[in-house]
């Protein structure tokens, strides 16, 4: 679901691959988009804008696996996101609400499905980037700004697991609320479970002040303004002594491993 322009020859000559096996379909406003084979690989062909060299031609492939009520609103945003992309960043995200749009719970569980598809989308697509180094570095590093701030927008409207919630839940059980240091000068302190064992780990909320933060478990950009999710490490891991999350990707990844019976409030330690 990333911008393509079409100055690179290999990268066009696989779309036309794709397009040569694909058929057209029509978005509920009249525009004519591709449908490629369910058999097409996905890495170049769930959700990809592409345009010709002189910029006169938007082509969008939708993966045929996908079915056809998400592909329609992917083929949409991708339309609605041409007034956007002048902007550098945060395009897809906000075309993306006004096609899908996630006001209200309802409108969220209606739309679950395609925000993870673009989520998804977006994050293979920048995988394509990094394997395909013969794209000009500055094309290169334009893509890859508005993957990573489309995927951080994107990111912090997912669900999250079945996993997530029971932890969440146990947290209500004992009482504990995530704190967030804009307000509080406490955080919550528990043993966390890694892969070298279980370490001492500290959570709170944070409002990121920023863009040069992405977060540790999707790579997407942490949007300025937005509340985020620090972890804090007894011991630096080898990275780093902390780590910043966007809050749903912080439930899904951390929350479930730390032993939630151990975590406590406790004055900040971690700026």
């Amino acid at each position: 679901m990333l911008y393509i322009p079409g100055q690179n020859p290999d990268t066009a000559r696989a779309i036309e691959d794709v397009l040569s096996r694909s058929t057209p379909e029509l978005t509920p406003s009249g525009f004519e988009y591709f449908v490629s084979p369910d058999s097409e690989p996905m890495s170049l062909s769930i959700g990809v804008v592409y345009r010709t060299v002189d910029q006169s031609d938007l082509t969008i492939i939708v993966h045929g696996s996908i079915p056809i009520d998400n592909r329609q609103q992917i083929a949409g945003v991708a339309v609605a996101g041409e007034s956007h992309l002048d902007k550098g960043s945060y395009w897809i995200a906000e075309a993306a609400q006004e096609v899908i749009g996630w006001d209200s719970p309802q409108a969220f569980k209606e739309n679950i499905s395609t925000i993870n598809l673009l989520f998804d989308s977006i994050t293979r697509q920048r995988r394509y980037l990094r394997e395909h180094p013969n794209l000009d570095n500055e094309t290169k590093r334009r893509l890859d700004l508005e993957a990573k701030c489309s995927i951080g927008w994107l990111a912090m409207h997912r669900g999250i697991s079945d996993a997530a919630v029971e932890a969440q839940e146990r947290l209500v059980a004992l009482g504990l609320a995530v704190p967030h240091a804009d307000y509080s000068d406490i955080e919550l302190k528990g043993k966390l479970q890694t892969k070298r064992g279980s370490v001492n780990a500290s959570f709170k909320a944070m409002t990121e002040k920023d863009d040069r933060h992405t977060c540790a478990c999707c790579s997407g950009q942490l949007i300025k303004h937005s509340s985020r999710m620090t972890l804090g490490l007894e011991r630096n891991d080898g990275h780093s002594d902390h780590h910043h999350y966007h809050i749903p990707c912080f439930d899904v990844t951390i929350l479930p491993k730390f032993d939630v019976s151990t975590i406590r409030v406790a004055p900040i330690t971690l700026g």
